[in-house]
């Protein structure tokens, strides 16, 4: 491999080693009772729907399908993408501008499937009552404890029956 093809793949190396730490000391900074869980807050959502009464859960499960839906054309777009990434970087003669161009594409897909899970997130949470709002937060607020081992966990949701 010649040294141009080395500095490349450091360089990209690099690159990501510093966003993953940027993105651990922005998360870091950030309040602990504002971070969803995974950057996906459908999650929280589909958690919550699960613990409703029957009628609601039918109706509100209805409509997050649907909106689960629309996130497969981008998902799809994004594996493609991803596979243009991994030619891109096996190929020889490397080519610098197919590796830029299939990031690019990477990020255009990412932020488009970001895009529509936030639509679909605040269409349903239109859809909530007010408790049903607060229950949906602290799910979120649980799932994102969960991810961190050794942290103190939260109490259950206060909307829980208590026994």
């Amino acid at each position: 491999m010649g040294s141009n093809k080395w500095l490349t793949v450091l360089l990209l190396s690099s690159l990501a080693l510093n966003v993953a730490l940027l993105g651990y000391l922005v998360g870091r900074a950030s309040g602990e009772h504002l971070r969803p869980p995974l950057g996906n807050p459908l999650m929280g959502m589909g958690a919550v729907i699960r613990e409703m009464p029957e009628p609601r859960r039918t109706e509100l499960t209805a409509v997050l399908r649907q909106h689960t839906r629309s996130l497969r054309p981008p998902i799809r777009e994004m594996r493609g993408s991803r596979k243009a990434l991994n030619e891109a970087l096996q190929a020889e003669p490397f080519n610098a501008g197919a590796v830029t161009r299939a990031l690019r594409s990477m990020q255009e897909n990412l932020c488009t499937s970001m895009a529509r899970s936030n639509e679909a997130f605040v269409a349903l949470a239109a859809l909530l009552s007010p408790q049903e709002r607060a229950l949906l937060l602290q799910t979120m607020q649980n799932m994102g404890h969960r991810e961190r081992r050794g942290h103190d966990r939260p109490p259950p949701p206060a909307s829980l029956p208590d026994r």
